[in-house]
């Protein structure tokens, strides 16, 4: 095992948060308190208003999406985004929870954290190009996520792979494995952009001059080291964790809700990394068997995965701790749920016999929420609420004149609905 050279960060921070109730966060809020405000002209389809903060540097550090435009979503939800420049700093979830605070904002849930974690070669000495090479070529096999997408280059003498990502859009986790250095490079200029990034790995000695991205070896040759990076996309659908191995006792369980303070320091991140790196960067060597008395028999058959050995690339004895996603189960009943159904007739019955509009309106209220819920769960619906709630808003938007494509309408409308499902109690 060689010596440990790590830079572990935040890539992306982005939560969703309430506004203080007709007291609303707008660029004239901002201003009205010093704060320079670059605002777009345009917001998006979702969102009425965008707008970034900038620093006492003249540099964005933090973007607001506020104001949504349509009516199933609640008027105060708002999301605050970190620049990315601003989420290599080393304090920068509590930047965002000072934030929150400072502006009397109330936290609902992160929408999306990555974690990433760089590097020059593994600590058992693998270098990542060698690994991705053999991982192509079938020598190991990944546990988990089945989904792939490689990147690359055809060469005459072979295939050069340079990052892979796995994992669906609709995975709590997304993973990623790729060359940094080589994205940080534009040939053009033959230069190397995000000076915070270079600066991190300065500090973290995986390079000796941040400017050239040079290091010095042991023989006193200069080069530029090959860094890669394993990033982690914890989504909005990760609202709590369990904290496994608790003092020891694997059957002694903790369930943590995923807020700011999980990421607020270099140490929670390693942490958290190397939880996520157990379960979703888990490789095993590929063993394969043989039929030698059947023709055809080179290609072999896969040996079952959990008799095949780990491909071991980190060592963390020093990290007791360990986190895995809770997962919210939903129902297999095919059927509505009786309870609720019940007591939706009720309602209405109830409803029916009053004369009250004040209480007439409170059931409708009530009764349209829990005829929502029913449509999400119901699986002999061929659709569900989602699909039918995105379709009306595409013909919504079109009858209206809005000049984007269908393709485009679609994909906005989806957005919108994901961020409806993000915020709806549980």
């Amino acid at each position: 095992m060689i010596k440990q050279t790590r830079c572990i960060n935040i890539d992306w921070l982005e939560v969703c948060v309430l506004e203080p109730v007709n007291e609303p966060r707008d660029p004239e809020y901002f201003q009205s308190r010093g704060v320079v405000v670059h605002q777009r002209d345009y917001g998006t389809k979702v969102w009425g208003e965008m707008f970034t903060l900038l620093d006492n540097d003249h540099l964005g550090w933090i973007e607001i999406r506020r104001a949504p435009k349509s009516d199933i979503i609640a008027p105060n939800i708002a999301h605050l985004r970190l620049t990315n420049r601003a989420c290599y700093f080393p304090d920068a979830a509590d930047l965002m929870q000072s934030f929150i605070d400072v502006h009397g904002y109330e936290f609902h849930h992160i929408v999306r954290v990555d974690i990433c974690l760089d590097l020059e070669h593994f600590d058992y000495g693998d270098k990542p190009r060698d690994f991705m090479r053999r991982y192509m070529t079938d020598k190991y096999s990944k546990i988990n996520q089945a989904d792939i997408s490689p990147h690359g280059k055809e060469r005459w003498e072979g295939k050069i792979w340079n990052s892979i990502s796995w994992g669906s859009p609709s995975s709590d986790i997304g993973t990623k494995f790729y060359n940094k250095t080589l994205e940080l490079y534009d040939p053009t200029t033959r230069q190397y952009g995000k000076p915070y990034i270079r600066q991190a790995w300065e500090a973290n000695g995986l390079v000796d001059d941040a400017t050239t991205v040079t290091k010095t070896d042991e023989s006193g040759r200069q080069y530029t080291p090959e860094i890669w990076r394993i990033e982690f996309s914890i989504r909005s659908s990760v609202r709590r964790w369990f904290m496994i191995k608790l003092d020891g006792n694997e059957s002694k369980r903790q369930s943590i809700r995923n807020t700011l303070d999980m990421y607020n320091t270099p140490e929670k991140l390693l942490i958290m990394f190397a939880a996520l790196q157990r379960h979703y960067f888990h490789f095993k060597y590929l063993v394969k068997r043989y039929k030698f008395y059947e023709e055809g028999h080179t290609n072999g058959y896969a040996v079952r995965k959990d008799r095949c050995p780990d491909k071991l690339l980190f060592n963390w004895k020093t990290q007791a701790i360990t986190y895995k996603v809770e997962k919210l189960y939903v129902s297999t009943s095919e059927k509505p749920d009786t309870d609720l159904s019940r007591l939706l007739s009720k309602l209405r019955q109830f409803r029916d016999t009053t004369q009250d509009m004040a209480i007439r309106q409170a059931c409708d209220t009530i009764i349209n929420h829990i005829t929502y819920r029913l449509q999400q769960t119901d699986r002999t619906n061929p659709r569900n609420r989602s699909e039918i709630d995105a379709l009306q808003l595409v013909m919504k938007w079109k009858t209206s004149g809005v000049e984007l494509d269908a393709a485009q309408l679609i994909k906005e409308a989806r957005e919108l609905m994901k961020i409806r499902h993000d915020i709806l109690p549980l």
